[in-house]
């Protein structure tokens, strides 16, 4: 079951430049994107900026104050304009990106201490194919582990922000799967 229309999907993974400019897909390519395209832009948490420890939810302000942050909300709003789906992701591990990596290359890859949410790639993927599959459209969701649909691990969401979400995943009809070790 494809989206209806045009059949086209379209998935937004490069970020906006932090000069305020506007989104390099829709700016150099939007009138191209058909009118009635599934559409999934990636953005970041970081969009929440700093809520003193608070849980944050997709409901929550954001308080972004860095440049790339507030370029991303402008990003945002372009592409929901559009009817796209918002993908707030946590930070991205996978082949090249984990602690075990960032360890070896003499990186750090904390926080400094702070809670932090993480996301599997390929449970992104997975997420963007369970949207497109059921033809979703215009939500935001924070794909992160603990929240997305695709990933379960506990920490550091609760049972109560998981349970909200996947209320909202099965009224659009999005199933929640095991996550796989890789």
């Amino acid at each position: 079951d494809a989206p209806r229309g045009s059949h086209a999907q379209v998935i937004q993974t490069v970020a906006p430049s932090a000069d305020g400019d506007a989104d390099p897909l829709l700016a150099l390519h939007g009138d191209m994107v058909p009118q009635d395209a599934w559409i999934a832009y990636l953005s970041s948490t970081g969009v929440y900026g700093n809520h003193d420890g608070d849980w944050v939810d997709e409901g929550s302000e954001t308080r972004c104050v860095d440049a790339k942050s507030v370029a991303r909300l402008g990003a945002e709003a372009a592409f929901a304009e559009r009817g796209a789906n918002v993908l707030r992701l946590g930070g991205i591990y996978g082949p090249g990106r984990s602690l075990l990596d960032a360890a070896r290359k003499g990186t750090s890859a904390t926080a400094g201490g702070k809670p932090v949410n993480r996301i599997l790639a390929d449970d992104i993927a997975g997420f963007c194919v369970e949207l497109a599959t059921r033809d979703v459209r215009g939500e935001v969701f924070n794909v992160v582990v603990g929240f997305g649909v695709a990933a379960v691990d506990d920490a550091p969401s609760t049972s109560v922000d998981r349970a909200s979400l996947e209320q909202r995943c099965s009224s659009t009809g999005v199933e929640r799967r095991a996550h796989k070790t890789h």
